[in-house]
């Protein structure tokens, strides 16, 4: 008889007979006896996976799984556990790592009827809503419906702060998502297929079971697509920027938008760890927001998720005025090369603030170009023929022109207006302005040694200053930005680095301490105040000499009317230049102090690096030798500086004693608010003096140009 063993219901045990041929040649000392298993059933078993935890959890645990997922039976004192949901990075279901659920929709009122017919994708649009962004700009309402239903190339142009990143973003997003959809319609097909041989082959093996052979074994498979075969890997758009801070900005903009909508976005830009970008990489990001340099850098070593940028489906180009210019990002014309080998059908967006601006060309091109033989061409470049350039640069085909900068290319909301000075009254007119009008400012200047100088300046003056430029580490460069937008009366001194793009909160005032050197320039800084429909204020500090370059400006942006000259209060000028010339001077003896010692800091950082000893005999000779009476006159000269700055700032005439000693009331300094400097513009004080008639400043009147002169030179 068989016996039964405790391994569970329909598992029976025989006996089996063996023979002594059997047998013969083994081993078999301590054995009893020989059994078959003769009833038996082969089933799949995955074992559950359990998080390590308290041993009365994991038993808890243990009992829930084994018991009916149908009813479940707790004592009376404990409830049912709560189980937390993880939050996930990009805080979005997905259904199969591609769709969208669990979108929760915020119950607000708010009217978003004005994107019905611009193509936006559904879980877009509810992260427009959530963001408060009720109705488009006029550029992503022009470029939306060509972009993203057409798929057509647009060159866009619109002003500054008008929402071009969302004008191309959104097309790019819808797109990503469309090409999903399409793949995952396409595996279902293949999935239909699969079971269809599935059913076949499994019918065979049932026939051969049924002939009652041993040894057939009925297996049954399933064939699933699982989250890594959807994993495509590809690189659907790239999206090139001319500066670092604009790069991480961009991203920043479309990960927000694109937050339900699972799409994964990588930066590629230069002076951050190329190691932590290639680890980003191997990601599969669908979106790339690089700089040229590091992108081309990272594509000659063969990075192995780059060399898809051949079959790209979408290209940005952003500021694409400053990208193409001659001698600049050359990088992105071998770029350009290689994706014109390709020969792939992709889209080509291209946008900036500056596209169709035109100006004269310089008076030395003019010169030269008199002198040269043959038919003479016309100096100045048409907005058609610049729009023209771009085409055939980037092997666009009938691009979509959308135009919509204003004849000045300024935004409509930017008040304009300039201070004529000389130039050793610019620190104290800054002063000035900055004590007056409280607010987040911005000061623009040509070279890195002006920003660190006037740093150095006014950090000495209590007004903390932020730097940023070109020459610092990225990390310095994102913390300044940083600190100069959580401050609403911050300070920040850059040059054209932060002309582009930047898109901080809340900045009031820019001023430009150096005319701009070309007016595009013009219109990008500028464009960092009144942005979004928002009312700012932009000032130029005109010295003499640059007074060419101003009218100049004026004339190539159509400023035919003269731009109006903010008030300045001349009767504080001479108190306030008692604290900057004592600034200037306590800045210029700390720099000196600071290069007597560089050669020997210098040698001490060599020697430690390289682990040898630094003693008295291996010191240089300082450049200067230090004089004690120096030091004690520098920190003399601190003190009073510090003493002035403590007393109050008022006009000159003013008297706590007497105030009306002056046959009229005059107050003591106070600062005002932010919007005030605003005001003064639009209604200038009739009492106050212009203080380009009080220096004796005239401008210059642009020069008339000769028809008959015009048709000679050919302009």
């Amino acid at each position: 008889m068989g016996k039964k063993r405790g391994r569970g219901k329909g598992q029976e045990w025989k006996p089996v007979q063996a023979n002594d041929l059997f047998l013969e040649g083994t081993n078999c000392d301590g054995l009893i006896g020989i059994e078959e298993l003769s009833d038996y059933n082969i089933e799949s078993f995955k074992k559950p996976k359990f998080k390590k935890q308290s041993e009365d959890g994991a038993d808890r645990k243990r009992s829930l799984v084994e018991t009916s997922a149908e009813e479940v039976v707790l004592p009376d004192n404990e409830s049912a556990p709560k189980k937390k949901k993880k939050a996930s990075k990009n805080n979005s279901g997905t259904k199969n790592g591609w769709g969208v659920t669990n979108i929760v929709e915020e119950e607000t009122d708010l009217d978003m009827s004005a994107w019905d017919n611009l193509f936006v994708p559904e879980p877009v649009l509810t992260r427009l809503k959530e963001l408060g962004f009720t109705e488009p700009t006029r550029i992503q309402l022009m470029t939306l419906p060509p972009a993203t239903a057409g798929r057509k190339d647009i060159l866009g142009a619109a002003e500054t702060g008008s929402g071009k990143t969302l004008a191309f973003g959104i097309p790019i997003i819808s797109r990503i998502l469309d090409y999903r959809d399409k793949f995952e319609h396409f595996v279902g097909i293949i999935n239909e297929d699969n079971e269809a041989e599935d059913s076949v082959s499994d019918e065979e093996e049932e026939v051969v079971e049924d002939d009652g052979k041993i040894g057939c074994v009925k297996v049954e498979t399933t064939k699933t697509i699982t989250n890594a075969d959807r994993k495509m890997g590809k690189l659907h758009a790239l999206i090139l920027e001319p500066t670092r801070e604009l790069a991480i900005q961009v991203k920043n903009h479309l990960v927000a938008v694109s937050k339900y909508c699972n799409i994964k976005i990588a930066t590629v830009v230069g002076g951050m760890a190329q190691e932590k970008q290639e680890r980003e990489l191997k990601k599969c990001p669908e979106i790339v927001v690089a700089t040229p340099g590091r992108l081309w850098e990272l594509i000659k070593e063969g990075n192995p998720f780059l060399q898809q940028v051949d079959r790209l489906t979408c290209l940005v180009i952003d500021e694409a005025d400053r990208m193409m210019e001659r001698g600049h990002f050359q990088e992105l014309g071998d770029l350009i090369e290689r994706l014109e080998l390709s020969k792939c059908a992709r889209q080509t967006l291209v946008f900036s603030a500056t596209l169709t601006l035109v100006h004269e060309p310089p008076k030395r091109l003019s010169v030269n170009k008199k002198k040269k033989k043959g038919p003479k061409q016309p100096l100045r470049v048409t907005p058609g023929q610049k729009l023209n350039q771009f085409i055939s640069m980037l092997g666009l085909k009938n691009p979509k022109v959308i135009d919509l900068t204003a004849k000045e290319g300024t935004a409509e909301s930017l008040t304009e207006a300039y201070i004529p000075c000389r130039l050793e009254e610019k620190d104290a007119l800054l002063y000035i302005f900055l004590k007056n009008h409280p607010g987040r400012t911005l000061v623009f200047l040509n070279s890195i040694s002006s920003v660190r100088r006037l740093a150095n300046v006014f950090t000495l003056l209590k007004c903390s200053p932020v730097a940023l430029h070109a020459q610092m580490i990225q990390k310095q460069r994102l913390k300044s930005l940083e600190k100069f937008s959580s401050n609403p009366t911050g300070l920040l001194l850059a040059t054209d680095v932060a002309a582009r793009g930047l898109d901080i909160v809340g900045v009031q005032h820019v001023i430009h301490y150096h005319v701009p050197r070309t007016s595009e320039n013009y219109v990008h800084r500028s464009g960092r105040t009144a942005r979004a429909h928002k009312e700012g204020l932009t000032v130029l500090f005109v010295e003499p000499q640059e007074m060419s370059g101003f009218n100049r400006m004026c004339q190539n942006l159509g400023k035919h009317n003269d731009l109006p000259e903010f008030p300045v209060d001349r009767n504080m000028l001479d108190e306030v230049k008692k604290r900057v010339e004592l600034a200037k001077e306590l800045e210029q003896l700390d720099h000196s102090h600071r290069r007597s010692y560089s050669d020997e800091g210098w040698l001490k950082k060599a020697a430690k690096e390289l682990d040898l000893h630094f003693d008295e005999h291996d010191r240089l000779p300082l450049r200067a030798p230090v004089d004690p009476s120096a030091e004690r006159a520098l920190k003399l000269k601190k003190k009073s500086l510090e003493a002035l700055l403590r007393a109050p700032l008022n006009s000159k005439g003013f008297s706590g004693k007497y105030p009306t000693s002056t046959g009229a009331l005059v107050v003591p300094f106070t600062s005002g608010s932010s919007g005030e400097a605003l005001n003064m513009v639009k209604s200038k004080s009739p009492g106050m003096k212009s203080l380009g008639q009080e220096l004796g400043i005239k401008k210059k009147r642009r020069p008339r140009f000769n028809k008959k002169k015009k048709v000679k030179e050919g302009i």
